[in-house]
């Protein structure tokens, strides 16, 4: 058996690796933008968050909605954008007791907090999204229309 530290260290080289290899050409990322609204109202204070689905390569990218509920995607290694592909889409807003956003810095786990989801779990449970977004170098806008669910 391999000590932890030996471990880790032969699995940050495999991924350092994995991440060198490739088939010559540079990764291209798509910048994605987009905007989201519930019920024609801008959605301001959420979390997007991209996950690539089926054959798509790449990592997951999040983002957070501004004022006019417009975002701007970054990658797990603080790249800008997204590689080409499927997604599946998840959108979540988390409000305090008293209506405030929580901060994204906020480290407080979910689970132990006394914020709300406010959004509907078809849009913010990554179980169960039904939002999807295809992204290419000619669509790098991904909008998203959503409504209450009565």
């Amino acid at each position: 058996m391999l000590n932890s530290g030996l471990r880790c260290a032969l699995v940050g080289l495999f991924l350092i690796g994995v991440s060198a290899c490739s088939d010559g050409k540079s990764a291209k990322f798509i910048d994605v933008t987009g905007k989201v609204t519930l019920e024609n109202e801008p959605v301001a204070n959420a979390s997007i968050t991209f996950t690539p689905r089926g054959n798509s390569e790449g990592l997951p990218g999040i983002g957070m909605t501004v004022s006019d509920g417009s975002y701007s995607l970054m990658g797990p290694q603080g790249q800008k954008g997204l590689m080409p592909g499927e997604y599946t889409v998840t959108i979540s807003r988390r409000l305090n007791p008293d209506g405030s956003p929580v901060p994204a810095d906020d480290p407080t786990p979910p689970i132990e907090s006394k914020a709300k989801e406010s959004l509907p779990a078809i849009y913010s449970d990554a179980n169960r999204s039904q939002l999807s977004a295809r992204i290419s170098a000619d669509a790098p806008t991904a909008d998203f229309k959503l409504t209450k669910k009565k």
